[in-house]
């Protein structure tokens, strides 16, 4: 008669623990994400310190940032700037890293250059 009366009690345990170990799991992946991007634009900036298009993503971040922090975040409007700053700034960041990463690309030599801009010299025999 225990059995009976109480199989309610466990199954309102087991989806109260199933639900804490999926919000622990989704905290901890959100963690994850922002420590990833937090490397991926810190190493960027030290890699590249003078990246304009970098340094004008950062600024931009930090001047939306400031101005939600001085007006204590009461205009919605900063709240999506600064979140629009972060996602450009990871895409910049990224951007910047594929750009100067050589690891798929040709070297740059003049004979490349000529056959790919030119075809031929202009100042060969005809």
């Amino acid at each position: 008669m225990y059995g009976y009366c109480c199989w309610h009690d466990r199954l309102s345990v087991t989806w109260a623990g199933a639900a804490l170990v999926l919000v622990i799991a989704m905290l901890l992946a959100i963690v994850w994400i922002i420590v990833r991007a937090a490397n991926l634009v810190l190493r960027v900036l030290v890699a590249h310190p003078q990246s304009k298009p970098l340094l004008a993503a950062f600024a931009f971040l930090v001047l939306a940032l400031l101005a939600a922090v001085f007006t204590d975040w009461q205009h919605d409007w900063l709240t999506v700037a600064v979140a629009l700053s972060v996602g450009v700034l990871l895409l910049v960041a990224r951007g910047v890293e594929l750009y100067h990463d050589e690891l798929f690309q040709r070297p740059r030599t003049r004979e490349v250059f000529v056959h790919e801009v030119l075809h031929e010299p202009w100042w060969g025999p005809v």
